[in-house]
C-alpha cells in the first residue's frame, strides 16, 4: 500500500534540510529516530514519562486534549516556515505559573498572545489570569482544529481568538500585550517575530512584555532591539528598549 503522506513528508524534510543545513537536519533526524526506537538517554526517557503524566492529569481535570508530542512532519503547515518550527510540546503548568509570576503590571488591560499556541494549553491556563483577551497563533491546521475544539462550549469563549497563521507574518493588536513563547521556532522566525513586534510598538508605544520559556533563541530579541529584563536557564523576559 502506498503511504499518501510520504510526499508531503519528503517535501517538508527537504525544506528543513535547505533552511537549517545538513548538520542540523541530521541531528534532528537522528534524535527523532532514537526516540522512536526507545533509545533516548535516561534523562530523555524520564522527561517523557514525567511529561506524559502531567499531560494526562491536566487533560483529565480540564476535559480537553492538549498533551503529547506533535512532529511537524506529520502536520499540515501554512506559510513557508515549516523548516523553522519545532515539535509541539505543551507548556508545563508549573513553568507557566512561574513565568506569569514574573509579570509586575496590570494584566486586566493586556492581551495575552501565545505564539505557536498548539492545542491551546497556554491559552487555557492564561484564562485563570485577568487578561482582557487571549489570542493563540498556530500554523498547523491539525492543532488549530484541536484548540478550537478545546475551547468549544466554554462560557468565556468570546474572550479567546484563535489565529491559523504563520507567527512571522502576524499583525499584533494595538493594545498592551504579553507575548508568550515556549520555544516554538528556530532563530529566523523568532527574529521575524521580534522585529514585527518592535515595529508594532514603535507605531503605537504601549506596554509590551515578552515571556520566553526555554529561550534558546533569546539573542534574536536582543539583536532586534529589545531590552532584556530577566533571564535564567529556563526563562527570559524582554521589553522594548
Amino acid at each position: 500500500m502506498i503511504n499518501i503522506r510520504i510526499g508531503p513528508r519528503l517535501a517538508r524534510a527537504w525544506r528543513v534540510l535547505r533552511t537549517s543545513g545538513a548538520r542540523n537536519f541530521t541531528i534532528r533526524v537522528a534524535n527523532k529516530v532514537r526516540l522512536m526506537l526507545g533509545a533516548g538517554s535516561a534523562g530523555q526517557r524520564a522527561y517523557a514519562a514525567r511529561k506524559a503524566a502531567i499531560d494526562a492529569e491536566f487533560d483529565r481535570k480540564s476535559g480537553v486534549d492538549t498533551g503529547g508530542v506533535q512532529h511537524l512532519y506529520d502536520l499540515t503547515v501554512v506559510g513557508g516556515n515549516a523548516g523553522h518550527g519545532t515539535s509541539h510540546i505543551a507548556s508545563d503548568p508549573g513553568e507557566f505559573a512561574t513565568a506569569l509570576a514574573m509579570l509586575d503590571r496590570d494584566l486586566s488591560v493586556a492581551t495575552f498572545v501565545d505564539l505557536g499556541s498548539g492545542k491551546g494549553r497556554a491559552l487555557l491556563m492564561a484564562a485563570a489570569y485577568p487578561f482582557r483577551r487571549l489570542i493563540g497563533v498556530e500554523f498547523t491546521a491539525e492543532m488549530h482544529a484541536v484548540a478550537t475544539a478545546n475551547l468549544a462550549g466554554r462560557p468565556d469563549r468570546d474572550r479567546f481568538e484563535l489565529v491559523h497563521g504563520d507567527a512571522a507574518a502576524y499583525e499584533f493588536p494595538d493594545t498592551p500585550l504579553v507575548l508568550f513563547l515556549f520555544n516554538p521556532f528556530d532563530a529566523p522566525v523568532v527574529a521575524a517575530v521580534a522585529e514585527r513586534a518592535l515595529a508594532s510598538w514603535r507605531r503605537n508605544p504601549r506596554p509590551i512584555t515578552v515571556l520566553y520559556v526555554n529561550p534558546l533563541q533569546a539573542d534574536a530579541w536582543l539583536a532586534a532591539g529589545w531590552r532584556e529584563c530577566a533571564r535564567d536557564g529556563t526563562y527570559a523576559m524582554f521589553e522594548p528598549a
